[in-house]
């Protein structure tokens, strides 16, 4: 998705300030805290951006561009600055819930009907990449999870 270039740093701290603990971005003018159930925006200059873009440029003075601002937590409403990082769309997309219907809580965990077994399956780079057949669903989430780590590793090192 393209994104609307951002205001520069020095704006951002003439409209905003933000609290790296908490992740409440305050509007100076008018003392409002940026809030929401799901993702939070902010203004500047008629413009609506998502919070934790205007936060990453905020802290580091860099325009993420086409990079993701991904919250490592999952929380879209909890931008403290532990919580946010910088990743390719590929790398945001391996940070999501499970979508709905699926049968496993895991997300990349399938159940195969014809043969009773679990099996995992992730993605990397547009390859395709599946675990073994397992006979339970704990023992494939912990071959999923030990595959997303071996294709992922950088996306771990917070843990």
């Amino acid at each position: 998705m393209k994104q609307h270039p951002l205001p520069t740093q020095q704006r951002l701290h003439e409209v905003y300030d933000y609290s790296v603990v908490t992740g409440e971005l305050t509007n100076r003018k008018t003392g409002r805290v940026a809030t929401a159930r799901a993702y939070v925006k902010g203004k500047v200059d008629g413009t609506v951006y998502y919070a934790h873009r205007l936060i990453w440029r905020w802290v580091t003075g860099d325009d993420p561009g086409e990079l993701h601002v991904d919250h490592v937590n999952q929380l879209v409403n909890c931008n403290a600055w532990h919580n946010l990082r910088l990743v390719s769309h590929g790398e945001n997309q391996v940070n999501t819930t499970k979508r709905a219907g699926c049968r496993s809580a895991t997300r990349g965990v399938h159940y195969e009907s014809n043969t009773n077994k679990w099996f995992g399956q992730l993605y990397k780079g547009g390859k395709q990449y599946t675990t073994s057949y397992y006979n339970t669903e704990q023992e494939c989430c912990q071959a999923t999870e030990t595959l997303r780590r071996q294709l992922h590793p950088h996306l771990y090192d917070h843990l």
